[in-house]
């Protein structure tokens, strides 16, 4: 019991950053929550529509006006640009690919 109350606080602390910050323009594609604990919002986004390969951005739980306003921007079919860091690792608050910070249209 002691053994799984441990892992369970020291999961929270795991936090890895690799500093890939940048942009990307293109199309969101989907919007959802997804996670066990931690519902994270996964962001599916392609370079451009015709394009089968799509990449996957994460938005923090907290950050609903940005999930929302991404979906929307997909359900629009806008071109957008979103900005990112290079936030990974597992825990509370943490995501587990690059974190959306923002977004504007192009």
């Amino acid at each position: 019991m002691i053994g799984l109350v441990l892992l369970i606080m020291g999961i929270g602390l795991i936090h890895l950053n690799f500093d890939a910050d940048g942009t990307h323009t293109g199309y969101v594609t989907a919007v959802e929550r997804s996670g066990i604990f931690v519902k994270n919002y996964v962001v599916y986004f392609k370079t451009n529509k015709a394009q089968s390969q799509e990449d996957r951005y994460c938005v923090h739980q907290e950050d609903t006006q940005l999930a929302e306003g991404l979906r929307k921007s997909g359900e629009n079919d806008k071109e957008i640009t979103i900005t990112y860091t290079g936030e990974s690792g597992l825990g509370y608050h943490i995501c587990y690919s690059d974190k959306i910070t923002g977004f504007s249209f192009k």
